[in-house]
C-alpha cells in the first residue's frame, strides 16, 4: 500500500462523512470479497484535479459518497458526486518487475471503526501479496483488544501543544 496525492477535501471538512459504494462492474474483484457497509466519519478526499479522473491504469473498486453529516445514517449530499476512494493498479518498477498497488483514501483512526473498511484493507493486503485465493469473507476483522480512537489530529491537550497554522512557524 502506498500513499497518494491529496488534492483537497471533496466533502466539507469536519462536517461530512463518507459512504463507500462498491462499483458494480468490479464487484467480483478479490479486494471486495465480503466487503459491506463501508462508512467513515472523515470526508471524501480529492486525489486528482477537478475535471480529471483516475489514470487509465487504475481500477476503481469503491466510490465515496459524501453524506450530509458525520453519522452513519445521514442523508447523501446530493450536491457532491461520489469520487473513487479505493483502487488498484499494476506498477512496473525500474528492473521491469510488476507490483500490485492498492490505494484507499479512507484511513483515519475513526474510519477504521468500520468493519467494512477493515475487511477491504485486509483483503487488499492479501491481494497485494498475490494471496487472493486465501481471502475468506467469513474471517474475522474484529478488534483484538479495546479500540477507542481519538478524533483526527493529535491529542494536543495531553501533549501540551497548541496547534498553529504552518505560516506561523516561518
Amino acid at each position: 500500500m502506498l500513499g497518494g496525492s491529496f488534492r483537497g477535501h471533496h466533502g466539507n471538512w469536519h462536517a461530512d462523512s463518507t459512504r463507500g459504494l462498491i462499483i458494480e462492474k468490479h464487484k467480483q474483484h478479490p479486494v471486495l470479497i465480503g466487503v459491506e457497509d463501508v462508512w467513515g466519519p472523515s470526508d471524501v478526499y480529492r486525489t486528482y484535479p477537478e475535471g480529471k479522473m483516475l489514470g487509465p491504469d487504475c481500477t476503481a473498486l469503491l466510490e465515496g459518497q459524501p453524506l450530509m453529516g458525520r453519522n452513519h445514517d445521514d442523508l447523501v449530499n446530493a450536491k457532491k458526486i461520489p469520487l473513487p476512494i479505493a483502487w488498484t493498479k499494476t506498477w512496473t518498477g525500474n528492473p521491469g518487475k510488476k507490483s500490485r498497488v492498492f490505494h484507499v483514501t479512507m484511513g483515519s483512526a475513526k474510519d477504521y471503526q468500520s468493519a467494512g473498511l477493515r475487511r477491504l484493507t485486509t483483503n487488499a493486503v492479501y491481494w497485494g501479496l498475490g494471496m487472493e485465493q486465501q481471502i475468506d469473507p467469513k474471517s474475522s476483522v474484529d478488534y483484538l483488544d479495546e479500540y477507542k480512537p481519538l478524533a483526527s489530529g493529535f491529542n494536543y491537550e495531553k501533549l501540551g501543544v497548541e496547534p498553529k497554522k504552518p505560516a506561523e512557524y516561518r
